[in-house]
């Protein structure tokens, strides 16, 4: 299950990483939570799917994220790794994603045409043909080639009758503030999967936080980010375009399924 999971580039050397995990604010108790077995409030699910219009009627954002993840060690001792992701985007056809921590930074440009994964302190770089839009670019980098780009599924959301299906369990939790906006605390569940959200309770109901929780490993690691949002007029096409820098090396990327054969995409 690959929703909203950090990015796991398994088919080319550069490996894109996910980050990590926030605890949730201290508040006044809250009242008992409905069962979250198997139902799934309409609520929630619309709260969701105006999200998603939100998040689709913005032509141009830029989007900063606070992210935090966790590796368990064989010990089963969790270890927590911070980070940033930010995302500049001009729809239908242009993005950008920086992945920054101090374990690896990853760059990833896509113009339209193609996408170019960057791999800053490596010094190496490879790019792939791309059709024609965002939400195709994604598909295609995450079938194609193995690279999810972290939490790209919420800007497509209500956009794949797939997303609500996998949904087993979801309810309002109750009002909370981060970063001083009062927000909507939900909790869904599917399978693999436990993830928190939390969605603006203004008109802009642009999502705020989440956590996602890997319920197939018995630690459950976490995965957290903090979104920050701005709006700008418009982005210049030099913002999606890849220049190599002197001394780089461009290196080849492998399609999924297709290394133990020896071709290429």
């Amino acid at each position: 299950m690959k929703m909203f999971w950090p990015i796991m580039a398994s088919c080319t050397a550069l490996l894109l990483s996910g980050a990590p995990a926030i605890t949730a604010p201290q508040g006044p108790s809250r009242p008992p939570a409905p069962s979250a077995t198997s139902e799934l409030d309409a609520d929630a699910v619309q709260a969701l799917n105006k999200m998603g219009e939100a998040l689709r009627s913005h032509g141009v954002f830029a989007v900063t994220m606070d992210v935090s993840s966790e590796d368990v060690l064989q010990s089963g001792q969790k270890l927590q790794y911070v980070g940033t992701v930010e995302i500049r985007a001009r729809r239908p056809d242009r993005f950008k994603w920086s992945i920054a921590s101090d374990i690896k930074n990853r760059d990833i440009y896509y113009d339209g045409k193609s996408v170019t994964v960057f791999a800053p302190r490596l010094g190496v770089y490879t790019t792939f043909a791309a059709p024609g839009t965002i939400a195709e670019t994604l598909a295609q980098a995450r079938d194609r080639f193995g690279v999810d780009l972290p939490l790209a599924d919420l800007f497509t959301w209500g956009t794949d009758d797939a997303q609500l299906a996998r949904l087993t369990s979801g309810f309002l939790v109750r009002p909370e503030h981060i970063d001083g906006r009062a927000c909507n605390h939900y909790a869904f569940r599917q399978q693999n999967v436990d993830w928190q959200i939390w969605i603006a309770g203004d008109q802009s109901s642009l999502p705020c936080k989440l956590v996602i929780t890997k319920t197939d490993d018995p630690s459950r690691p976490q995965y957290s980010a903090v979104l920050h949002w701005t709006f700008p007029n418009t982005f210049a096409d030099s913002n999606f375009a890849f220049a190599p820098p002197p001394g780089s090396q461009k290196i080849a990327i492998i399609a999924v399924g297709t290394a133990e054969k020896g071709a290429t995409p």
